[in-house]
């Protein structure tokens, strides 16, 4: 063995201390009692305080309200099932019915159904909850959810888009119910969220526009004005602590100014609104809380007619994917998120990265004028065409810069601004349109919706909020195949390969995701969650005690 040399470490030399005199001795006595007393006046100073923060401002949560009232634009359209499928008022029509399960804290949580299985690939057994009644006191059995889902089906209730691979509803008893699916339905549990059971009694007694829920808030009346709300206080998942609800109608073109107006007046107590600097004219006795909106702002384009009704040129140049892929390219959604003064995000693809199958491969391309004009002039359209964009009235601004890009690879685009009741019928029920801006969310919190519902050519089961009549094969066949991938792992893989797909042939144009700000006084807790739906049975009072 090699021998080592050992380095010793030099010590330093130690020297004896003098020993300090008698007088000596005494002032460092002194000075360590003086010491002492000073730290031990610190140490208490910062006790006081840390006392004090920790007991400073004591917010009180969970109190009883008597009444809270919500801004609301536009009016509702009526009480399910006379209403529309718009995702506000299918929320505040969740106040007054439930379905199977629930969103609760923003998430799909149990509701009439307690437990469910899938007994087979296109079962599902649902266990219903025991001892709920309806609004009138009518008790809940399974033949109230057959009943509800069969009408919903055959009368074409508002939620029946819901329902698109429900094939039979079987009771099993009075508290089991099985759903059969023509198909594997691996997210038909989301879908029943918005399914709302109605008592079958009630219904076939008093007809449907007396329905009558087991929501957390019974229907007191609507009119113009407002429509008003008192709490169930025989709800399932506990009274509700707000007692009165009302919203207050406001017309289409309500800007956000006038709503913070309205609430710093007290004329409501909570408004959602997209610009975020408004924020700055409430005082201290109000609070902010802001959500990224997982809708996002879709470009719809006619992409099926071969000659479309607001285009000049034949045919159709919206079939073609060259021009559609030469407008996505052209337009700068962060410029017109700029100078519409937005406050959103550029979406990517067509969900946000809340939603299940989201694909952060994905990336939204930097706009590139020459690179849109080469995509043009390849379609055999250098010279451009004429076209309206169909638009809510309240956001033209963004359909102006949205015409002001499209001019620079010659689109030539009228920009006609639309009601809300305008717009559902001349978009979604006459599809009387070549180009529009229309907002989607898969509120399935699920992007193979996105697929099943909207890309997929329409027929009995695919399809059902195809608004443009966009029909790809290749897409077909991959919505058919998510809708019957029950794996997490394998269904997650399966829908960011069709994100791919179909971000490629662009159907639909992604532009922009809002971020919501809900303002509200100190006197009300409530966290906005999911969709930035307003659950007011998840809203309460609040004291803060200073």
């Amino acid at each position: 063995m090699e021998s080592q040399t050992v380095q010793q470490t030099p010590q330093p030399e130690v020297q004896e201390t003098p020993k300090p005199s008698g007088s000596k001795t005494r002032i460092v006595i002194l000075i360590v009692i003086l010491v002492i007393v000073v730290v031990a006046g610190v140490g208490f100073f910062l006790f006081i305080n840390k006392d004090q923060e920790e007991t400073g401002p004591k917010v009180i949560t969970d109190l009883d309200r008597e009444s809270i009232t919500i801004a609301q634009s536009p009016a509702f359209s009526g009480i399910f099932p006379d209403s529309v499928p718009d995702f506000a008022e299918v929320v505040f029509n969740n106040n007054i019915f439930d379905g199977l399960g629930r969103i609760v804290d923003g998430e799909v949580k149990p509701a009439l159904a307690t437990s469910w299985t899938n007994p087979d690939d296109t079962t599902w057994r649902f266990t219903l909850r025991k001892g709920v009644k309806f609004h009138n006191g009518d008790m809940l059995k399974a033949s109230d959810v057959k009943f509800s889902i069969d009408t919903a089906l055959k009368e074409e209730w508002p939620n029946s888009f819901n329902l698109g691979t429900v094939d039979t509803v079987e009771v099993v008893d009075d508290f089991t119910v099985d759903i059969k699916t023509t198909s594997p339905d691996p997210v038909l549990l989301n879908r029943m969220v918005f399914a709302f059971i109605v008592s079958e009694e009630q219904y076939k007694n008093r007809g449907k526009s007396e329905a009558v829920g087991t929501g957390p808030y019974k229907f007191i009346k609507m009119d113009k004005d407002q429509a008003i709300l008192e709490a169930n206080n025989n709800y399932f998942l506990g009274t509700p602590k707000v007692k009165k609800v009302v919203y207050k109608f406001f017309p289409d073109d309500v800007t956000d100014k006038q709503l913070v107006e309205a609430l710093k007046k007290g004329d409501i107590d909570l408004a959602k609104v997209t610009d975020q600097k408004l924020s700055q004219t409430l005082g201290s006795s109000f609070q902010v809380k802001s959500l990224a909106d997982p809708f996002i702002s879709f470009l719809w384009m006619d992409t099926a007619r071969d000659k479309s009704p607001y285009i000049d040129k034949s045919p159709n140049p919206l079939k073609n994917k060259l021009v559609r892929q030469a407008m996505y390219k052209v337009i700068n959604v962060s410029n017109v998120i700029e100078e519409a003064s937005l406050s959103a995000v550029p979406a990517s693809q067509y969900v946000t990265d809340a939603i299940f199958g989201y694909n952060p491969s994905i990336n939204r391309p930097a706009p590139n004028v020459d690179e849109a004009k080469q995509l043009m002039k390849q379609a055999g359209f250098a010279d451009g065409f004429s076209i309206t964009l169909d638009i809510p009235g309240f956001r033209l601004k963004e359909g102006e810069e949205i015409a002001k890009d499209l001019e620079k690879i010659n689109i030539k685009t009228k920009v006609n601004g639309l009601t809300r009741d305008e717009g559902f019928e001349k978009l979604v029920i006459k599809q009387d349109t070549s180009l529009f801006v229309f907002d989607y969310g898969a509120e399935t919190y699920d992007a193979g919706e996105i697929f099943t519902d909207i890309l997929h050519s329409t027929d009995d089961r695919y399809g059902s909020a195809n608004l443009t009549s966009y029909s790809n094969l290749e897409i077909d066949k991959l919505a058919e195949e998510l809708a019957s991938v029950f794996d997490t792992n394998t269904r997650a893989n399966k829908l960011q390969e069709a994100m791919v797909k179909a971000m490629e042939d662009l159907p639909i144009i992604p532009l922009y995701s809002l971020e919501s700000y809900y303002m509200f006084g100190n006197d009300i807790n409530w966290t906005p969650t999911a969709f930035g739906a307003i659950y007011t049975n998840e809203i309460s009072g609040q004291e803060i005690i200073t």
